[in-house]
């Protein structure tokens, strides 16, 4: 597996500026979800990959309580730098 990313976040149509709420969300929470960072391959490619990264885990485990992805897999550790 190549553990470069084939895609980048790119400049699309629906970039914008953060909302004050969202600002808000993001000083409170940490996070802001459902940004338009990635194009429609983009998102494919993340989909079928974190698809793949799901059927590595041991049956039954949450893969929302695995910690330190990006630490165990050089893809994920490129997708957090992305």
């Amino acid at each position: 597996m190549n553990p470069t990313l084939p895609f980048r976040p790119t400049a699309t149509p629906e970039a914008r500026r953060l909302a004050d709420a969202e600002k808000a969300q993001y000083r409170t929470r940490g996070y802001v979800k459902n940004l338009p960072v990635f194009d429609a391959g983009g998102v494919a490619i993340l989909q079928n990959r974190f698809d793949e990264l799901l059927a590595l885990t041991q049956g039954g485990l949450e893969i929302n309580n695995l910690n330190n992805w990006h630490k165990a897999n050089r893809w994920v550790y490129e997708l957090c730098r992305t």
